[in-house]
């Protein structure tokens, strides 16, 4: 399934104002309401704290990176983590998603998440059993809300809801596709299957 996105009063680049959000929010100035930069105390799987998709990017892992993974699959927020395995004889450097923000439970000092990441070394990336969460700029909706605002179905055109297209193959549903459309700016969101 695909999701497409339209708006008729702002036009935006999905890397343009991306990397202009999160370059001058999430990394930059943790403290905006829109962004979360808090360093948790990881647990085991199943029992992770963003349980839902986690990918390795060994060499060129960094918040941004990750937020933009994240975002792109349809999740509110992303975690770096970097794990020591086999002794401390190597690293792991780990993306983690979510559509939930960790427990205050597991919430530690900020201090503890000092790993640097492998992409930039003067970023931080968590730590062995530690996790530095974001707020990626996908809203999350509830399926209410999703079902109230539906306007029907519609012979698909290839110009209908042609400006921003993300492919949510594992996870689409209403509830992500509007999530997603609306964290970049778009006031409607189709989704067409094929």
């Amino acid at each position: 399934m695909t999701c497409h996105a339209v708006s008729s009063e702002k036009r935006l680049v999905w890397l343009g104002f991306k990397s202009q959000f999160l370059q001058s929010c999430c990394i930059t100035n943790t403290s905006d309401i829109h962004c979360v930069r808090v360093c948790y105390r990881e647990r085991n799987a199943p029992l992770q704290l963003l349980p839902l998709e986690t990918v390795s990017f060994e060499r060129s892992l960094t918040p941004q990176l990750c937020i933009d993974h994240c975002f792109r699959k349809g999740y509110p927020y992303s975690g770096t983590q970097i794990s020591s395995v086999h002794f401390g004889t190597q690293q792991r450097s780990q993306c983690h998603c979510g559509d939930f923000k960790p427990s205050t439970e597991h919430k530690t000092d900020e201090s503890q998440c000092s790993a640097s990441c492998p992409g930039d070394q003067n970023n931080k990336c968590g730590g062995d059993w530690r996790i530095s969460v974001y707020r990626t700029g996908v809203f999350r909706y509830n399926q209410t809300y999703a079902d109230s605002g539906y306007k029907g179905c519609y012979n698909y055109d290839r110009r209908m809801l042609s400006q921003y297209k993300v492919d949510l193959v594992n996870n689409n549903s209403p509830v992500r596709c509007l999530g997603v459309c609306k964290g970049i700016g778009y006031i409607y969101a189709g989704l067409k299957s094929g």
